[in-house]
């Protein structure tokens, strides 16, 4: 049984569409967790809302919940990953 062109054009439309996302997965593999919020009982929890970045190249983002007093805290991630 032959493949008409448009089969061939489907097929490897989707080859190619798999192998994208092969390597997709393959790139998102390079992360890393910095930090898990809520590993103490000070820690703050659930983050939420945008993140604000500095002059320094440092970001900033809130978490409503938790922190030393359990309403909620602003944390920060500097360039060095801390």
């Amino acid at each position: 049984m032959a493949l008409s062109g448009a089969s061939v054009r489907l097929l490897i439309a989707l080859l190619v569409m798999g192998l994208s996302l092969t390597l997709a997965r393959a790139q998102i593999g390079q992360y890393q967790v910095l930090y898990n919020f809520g590993a103490t009982s000070v820690d703050g929890y659930s983050p939420k809302g945008g993140l604000t970045l500095d002059s320094a190249g440092d970001l900033y983002g809130t978490c409503p919940f938790g922190g030393q007093y359990g309403e909620g805290m602003v944390w920060e991630l500097d360039t060095s990953g801390n």
